[in-house]
């Protein structure tokens, strides 16, 4: 972060694309990565915009798909999903997630 400060302290830091698939053999660590990454950007304060990476797919390696409510794997596919919500909804968060 600092090396892109250093260039323009003005330009707003985004990172367009994130994500963490679930691991059936430690439940609420994936929950547990989004939250600790949620809480770097704020204590950092120079990232402006997160993408969240929400898909389907599956890489090649045999892991569970991206998709923040995938419960294929044994799990009841919430960890993600409440973990993604609970953050959407910290008052931190310029554009809180509304329910539909």
């Amino acid at each position: 972060m600092n090396v892109a400060r250093k260039i323009d302290p003005t330009k707003p830091f985004v990172i367009g694309e994130t994500g963490v698939r679930t691991d059936p053999a430690n439940p609420g660590k994936a929950a547990a990565w989004m939250r600790s990454f949620y809480a770097w950007c704020i204590a950092n304060g120079v990232i402006e915009v997160v993408g969240t990476y929400d898909a389907d797919q599956n890489t090649n390696d045999g892991g569970t798909p991206w998709r923040l409510d995938y419960n294929g794997d044994g799990t009841d596919g919430t960890e993600r999903w409440h973990a993604f919500a609970d953050l959407a909804n910290d008052p931190r968060t310029f554009y809180p997630l509304r329910a539909a």
